[in-house]
């Protein structure tokens, strides 16, 4: 989804109790935990929930490298990328929280990467038990809307149908796949041929230049080539637990480095002009668009590596 389409969720309870965004903003918990799987939404619902009560979105990794301050609200996004730099970091970020002071607190993690020792250390630091909550998957009518959203003049039944015909369905109750892959089903003329052609279709659209009137000159690179160096760039960013990269020493830091000392090829900085990265908050500074995107890249990467014949990792 972009800034400027937002579908309002739904987040419910294990014992199925159901909330809508102001529903949720009003209960007495002082610490809610938002939980779901990677692409279905936590960000933006992060970043809606965020503006509702006026505050400005941290994430957890760069929350715990910032100076404490006091605050009415405070809302963190990913904690579940903490747990692959150490899982005492979570408690750290915890306490940080709790030491701001703030009457409400909303975290949200990968639901896979959330224990429930977690939930244990919430109830001990802040003396009373989180809330914890699930994304409610999109239904068929906001899979309709979304993809109406992106091509308003296809056919949102057409595109429904087709992805059932290879068992795309349980996916697409994912907002991030009805993004790539009602790409590449417009691109591959509103159909598909199977799993394994949709997922590459759906990179291979995001590595391609949509703007005809902008250039590199004689350099560009053809877009085999940008999503080859995306998928070296997402590997490292992946492994090292990075946020994304940098465009100049100034810019660089832990969690954006020099996109330079990544990748040595000339035309390196091309793959920062693909639907593959988004700027950051810093000026300077880009992100992949959705990690899910970098983690299946890098997935793809690794395991042409794993498979060369000369050489292999």
């Amino acid at each position: 989804m972009d800034s400027k389409f937002y579908l309002s969720r739904i987040l419910r309870t294990t014992d199925n109790q159901e909330f809508n965004e102001p529903e949720l903003l009003s209960v007495k918990n002082k610490v809610i935990i938002v939980l779901a799987e990677p692409g279905a939404g936590k960000s933006y619902l992060l970043d809606s929930l965020a503006k509702q009560i006026g505050v400005t979105k941290h994430t957890a990794n760069i929350f715990i490298h910032s100076n404490e301050e006091k605050c009415a609200s405070l809302v963190i996004d990913g904690f579940d990328e903490l747990v692959k730099i150490d899982s005492s970091m979570v408690i750290k970020a915890l306490v940080m929280a709790k030491n701001t002071s703030a009457e409400r607190i909303i975290l949200s993690s990968r639901s896979s990467e959330w224990f429930e020792n977690y939930t244990h250390h919430c109830k001990t630091i802040f003396g009373e038990d989180p809330l914890l909550v699930y994304l409610k998957p999109f239904e068929e009518k906001e899979q309709k809307a979304l993809f109406l959203h992106y091509y308003p003049q296809q056919n949102a039944e057409q595109f429904l149908d087709e992805a059932d015909n290879i068992e795309l369905t349980p996916l697409l109750a994912n907002p991030l796949f009805i993004q790539l892959f009602s790409k590449s089903y417009v691109e591959n003329n509103q159909r598909f041929e199977n799993r394994y052609s949709a997922f590459k279709l759906a990179i291979e659209g995001l590595a391609k230049e949509t703007n005809s009137s902008y250039s590199f000159g004689n350099n560009i690179l053809p877009a085999l080539k940008k999503i080859e160096l995306a998928e070296d760039i997402f590997t490292k960013l992946m492994l090292s637990g990075s946020e994304g990269v940098s465009l100049s020493d100034s810019a660089s830091n832990r969690f954006y480095p020099h996109i330079a000392t990544l990748n040595s090829d000339i035309n390196i900085t091309q793959i920062l002009s693909t639907q593959f990265f988004l700027p950051a908050d810093g000026v300077e500074q880009h992100r992949p668009i959705h990690r899910i995107v970098a983690e299946y890249c890098a997935g793809n990467y690794l395991a042409k590596k794993l498979t060369l014949a000369t050489n292999p990792l």
